[in-house]
């Protein structure tokens, strides 16, 4: 069964560190875009080794992939495909209706912003306050970097939501690496995307936490975002209705059952 919508039920765990208001997303209806595609995908770095050899993936706006596979499988490499920041060495990776490869550098910059990404090592800016690194998107997708009071509102649900309330004004450089997680997913999540990449985004989470990233993951796809997870601890996301995928030695296929 789906998980309710985060907007009508609050997690359980009011308790913890990490409780706060149940998150309001203040999303205006729109047209689902197109989602992923990848068409028989070959990619590596520079003149190394193929980590992803002959992939192939399609996922329609609203779904949502599981792609499990141990160390060195290629889910990063995966993830940086889906990014549109590594190109394939064959194969075609179409995003939102677009061959990446073909775009003009303005488009494709564009198209990034679409995108939102947690990845295993969080990019922040160290000097910023977690507020800053969380507004950062928001100030990227709209016209002269004005903030609408809706989206001031989802800023600060979402900190809520997450337990950042508190440290919002903190640097990044002076967090925890659960607080750097936290304040990436959040900064991912608050955009709006129409993708979402997320490269092990439970890792070192606590219950309470995983279990607020979980629910924002499913709530993503309920909006119609396109969403790809990559874990090597594929029962973490047991609940979270998904086509399983195995990554194995960078060759990608549906996952047993």
């Amino acid at each position: 069964m789906n998980p309710p919508p985060l907007a009508d039920t609050p997690l359980a765990g009011a308790g913890s560190e990490l409780a706060g208001a149940p998150l309001r997303i203040h999303l205006p209806p729109k047209t689902p875009p197109p989602g992923v595609r990848m068409d028989a995908v070959t990619a590596g770095y520079g003149e190394g080794p193929d980590i992803i050899a002959g992939a192939t993936l399609e996922l329609a706006a609203g779904a949502t992939a599981i792609v499990h596979g141990g160390a060195g499988a290629g889910k990063s490499t995966l993830i940086h495909l889906l990014r549109g920041v590594l190109a394939p060495r064959e194969g075609r990776v179409v995003l939102l209706g677009s061959d990446v490869a073909t775009l003009p550098a303005r488009v494709r910059a564009a198209l990034k912003r679409r995108i939102g990404a947690i990845l295993q090592t969080p990019l922040l800016r160290d000097d910023a306050s977690i507020l800053e690194n969380v507004v950062a998107p928001l100030t990227l997708t709209t016209a002269r970097a004005v903030i609408s009071d809706a989206m001031r509102a989802d800023v600060a649900d979402m900190l809520a939501y997450l337990g950042l309330t508190s440290m919002a004004h903190h640097r990044a450089g002076d967090l925890s690496y659960v607080q750097r997680r936290l304040t990436a997913i959040a900064r991912a999540f608050v955009a709006r995307p129409d993708i979402v990449l997320a490269d092990e985004p439970l890792a070192g989470l606590g219950a309470d936490a995983a279990g607020r990233v979980l629910r924002l993951l499913s709530e993503m796809a309920r909006q119609r975002a396109t969403v790809v997870i990559t874990t090597h601890a594929p029962d973490m996301f047991v609940t979270l209705p998904a086509a399983r995928w195995r990554l194995d030695g960078g060759v990608l296929g549906a996952a047993s059952p």
